[in-house]
């Protein structure tokens, strides 16, 4: 039982001299996923060519056949006081940050073999439009790397009326127009070539990281806390990496797990370290908002069109102000009418501005020190990162409690 390093099969063990605690996910206080790293101190004795910047390094635990950190190095420097290298190791969601969200970039991989729920490039009300949960599998492919998404695709979000019936809405009908996709922190609602044609607007372009950790921002639910027994669980989308004891594992994939599904699996009396700090709610309350044109035609025009809020949701006073990217706005898949069907109000008010931005019932939000949820509690908890220590092989979890939200 133990930890072993790998680059791709060449084994390093015999070479690292100590190493930080492995990092399995890490979250903000917003609930935006951080992109795990960890330091390693290794001998001079290696083959250096394996520590160099880009190599990729695997941590397995305990014999597993699946990495539970999977990443590449992006620091490497000899220290000659120890005469040993000092090595950084970034998670491979790090390579999202390379890739912008541009058509060039996914147009193409969206529209290819894909299922009509996937993607259509003509929907009933004659945009394209695709599948959230498609889009960010298709990043990942595009970085080399493979989401699995199939902890979350049936995860039951909410119920609306639509078409005077209830539909119940998972997150595998949450949906995006494409043209939109492309416009997403523009000032302007315009045909994605329009971006291409100003430096300004190339600067606004986010990346695929920016895009991915705000989604598992904006579609959160409130977080709970499971005995050790049974294990941790937390609110939002937590990305770590598949181990062997999930579902029809794929190794080395990112794994997307809802706040009800078990993070990762402990026993009782496992957790050695076990850090809380604590948070006072800011009483000025919080205001999110969206911004966006009036209609998808105009993100199919050449032409630019000017654009306005499109609703906000205000908590207590509004003071705090939490922004979101311009343009950004996730409706649902009308699968009543048709496999990747879009609602005729895709724009508007039909899918709450609490499920677009986020949950007014479940959705927790903190800049500095400010809370959001009428949820009645006399306390909550904010899971905030969870890793392994390598020395003693003990899960190490660190959380924050949300005091006296009840009321305000």
């Amino acid at each position: 039982m133990g930890f072993s390093y790998k680059n791709n099969t060449d084994l390093l063990d015999d070479f690292i001299i100590d190493c930080d605690s492995i990092p399995i996910w890490q979250t903000n206080r917003d609930y935006k996923p951080i992109i795990p790293e960890f330091t390693m101190k290794v001998s001079s004795l290696i083959d250096d060519t394996l520590i160099d910047e880009d190599e990729p390094i695997d941590v397995y635990y305990n014999n597993d056949t699946y990495p539970i950190f999977s990443g590449y190095v992006t620091r490497k420097q000899y220290n000659t006081e120890s005469r040993a290298w000092e090595v950084s190791v970034t998670h491979n969601l790090g390579k999202l940050r390379e890739y912008y969200i541009t058509y060039a970039n996914l147009h193409s991989v969206l529209s290819t073999g894909a299922t009509a729920q996937q993607y259509l490039g003509t929907d009933n009300q004659g945009y394209p439009s695709t599948q959230l949960s498609w889009v960010l599998k298709k990043m990942f492919g595009v970085a080399g790397l493979t989401l699995d998404t199939q902890d979350v695709d049936d995860v039951f979000l909410e119920q609306i009326v639509a078409d005077a019936a209830p539909r119940d809405i998972y997150f595998k009908h949450l949906r995006l127009d494409e043209n939109m996709l492309y416009a997403i922190n523009q000032p302007v609602a315009s045909l994605y070539s329009t971006y291409d044609l100003y430096p300004d607007y190339v600067q606004n372009r986010i990346t695929f990281w920016d895009f991915v950790s705000t989604i598992c921002q904006l579609i959160s639910n409130y977080y709970a806390y499971d005995d050790f027994t049974d294990g941790l669980v937390a609110s939002g989308l937590i990305m770590r990496n598949t181990i062997s004891t999930d579902t029809s594992p794929t190794a080395k994939a990112v794994r997307l797990l809802f706040g009800n599904n078990t993070i990762y699996n402990i026993t009782s009396g496992a957790i050695t370290r076990y850090d809380e700090d604590t948070i006072t709610p800011d009483e000025g309350g919080v205001r999110v908002e969206k911004f966006s044109a009036t209609s998808r035609a105009a993100y199919a025009s050449g032409s630019e069109t000017a654009i306005a809020s499109a609703g906000a949701f205000i908590f207590g006073d509004g003071i705090n102000y939490q922004p979101i990217y311009k343009n950004l706005l996730i409706s649902y898949e009308a699968f009543w009418l048709g496999a990747g069907y879009t609602g005729s109000n895709f724009l508007s008010a039909s899918f709450p501005i609490y499920v677009n931005i986020v949950s007014a019932l479940c959705f927790k939000y903190s800049v500095i020190k400010a809370s959001l949820a009428p949820i009645n509690i006399a306390m909550a908890l904010y899971a905030k990162s969870l890793s392994v220590n390598v020395a003693d092989q003990s899960l190490e979890y660190e959380q924050e409690l949300i005091q006296e939200i009840s009321g305000i």
